[in-house]
């Protein structure tokens, strides 16, 4: 006699996080991020990864703020955006999410050294 299958995706594979994350997982969106990121079990997409990033960002989730500041500070998936890049990493970055910290950090500095260069560039003009 046949076995009954169960019509519910398999736990851990893309299906599952897609029932999940449209159903308003926070973790799950940020998986399902992750995998359209990194092209695992679908094909890579950065607009469905930055797409699902920020719905897991808007709820709250750290991790899920960072990766979406760096997609927008990339321009990976979406327009290169400079402040709203800053806005998602100083969110996480508030709530503790060290990595995000550092890139702050990181900008800043490579702002500071451009500012530096344009200034000495102004300086030989005049």
């Amino acid at each position: 006699i046949f076995a009954q299958q169960s019509s519910a995706p398999a736990e851990g594979s893309l299906e599952y996080y897609k029932a999940l994350a449209g159903k308003g997982n926070a973790e799950a969106q940020l998986k399902l991020a992750e995998l359209y990121q990194q092209g695992k079990d679908v094909a890579q997409n950065f607009t469905e990864a930055a797409k699902w990033y920020k719905k897991a960002a808007e709820q709250g989730l750290q991790e899920a703020q960072y990766k979406l500041g760096e997609m927008y500070y990339e321009g990976k998936g979406m327009v290169q955006d400079a402040k709203e890049a800053a806005n998602w990493l100083e969110k996480a970055a508030s709530r503790g999410h060290q990595a995000a910290k550092d890139k702050l950090q990181d900008i800043k500095s490579k702002a500071q050294d451009s500012l530096k260069d344009l200034n000495k560039a102004l300086d030989m003009i005049r």
